[in-house]
């Protein structure tokens, strides 16, 4: 039986690259950056671009870290305060929801005033969050820092990939891409295996 690789199954490109039309060397930069706006992402220095995309990743990293990193404590959590497992369920339960629901709001909010002020903001309310579900005292406290740290992090489910084509060019978007979904991913995944061993030795706060 002959072995195929994917290329062979499927010769679509994950990055779009255009070539111009008298010269298959000259690659077409999409979208066609502007020539005098310095505030245009296009027209930064790559290091810049790298900068605030890694800004970006990190914000969505960290807001699915934390929120899916209470996990591991939850048994922890419920002796403290004195709640059955399927009340401390709702620490993951109800923010979950919010991430969902919530970039219905940031992204209208985004299109009004710009993404770099609701990002900014976004990234203050939910280092806040935090602060205040680490002070929480009460089992309700905790589980509204908790919403309201979704509803901030729900901010990137959409606007994460919207910042990602305002800072590059149509050829690295897939790439960019990519990695932002790990970023996303990895916050779901890696978050509750390092707050495991950060709760066994540190505490859930």
């Amino acid at each position: 039986m002959h072995l195929h690789t994917l290329h062979e199954l499927d010769s679509t490109e994950g990055t779009v690259q255009l070539h111009s039309p008298s010269s298959s060397a000259e690659l077409i930069l999409h979208p066609t950056p502007s020539a005098t706006d310095p505030n245009d992402p296009l027209r930064w220095p790559r290091r810049k671009k790298h900068i605030a995309f890694a800004s970006v990743c990190a914000f969505a990293f960290l807001s699915n870290y934390g929120i899916g990193g209470l996990a591991p404590a939850f048994y922890r959590l419920s002796l403290e305060f004195h709640k059955t497992p399927p009340e401390t369920s709702a620490l993951l339960l109800w923010p979950i929801l919010v991430f969902g629901c919530f970039n219905f709001f940031w992204v209208p909010l985004s299109n009004y005033i710009g993404k770099r002020p609701v990002f900014a903001f976004a990234s203050l309310l939910l280092c806040i969050s935090y602060i205040w579900g680490a002070r929480a005292t009460t089992f309700d406290s905790l589980l509204w820092s908790n919403i309201v740290g979704a509803f901030a992090g729900s901010s990137t489910e959409a606007l994460g990939a919207a910042m990602v084509n305002d800072l590059y060019f149509l050829h690295e978007r897939g790439a960019k891409m990519g990695i932002y979904m790990n970023a996303i991913a990895g916050g779901n995944t890696v978050g509750p295996l390092i707050c495991g061993f950060v709760v066994q030795s540190l505490g859930w706060r």
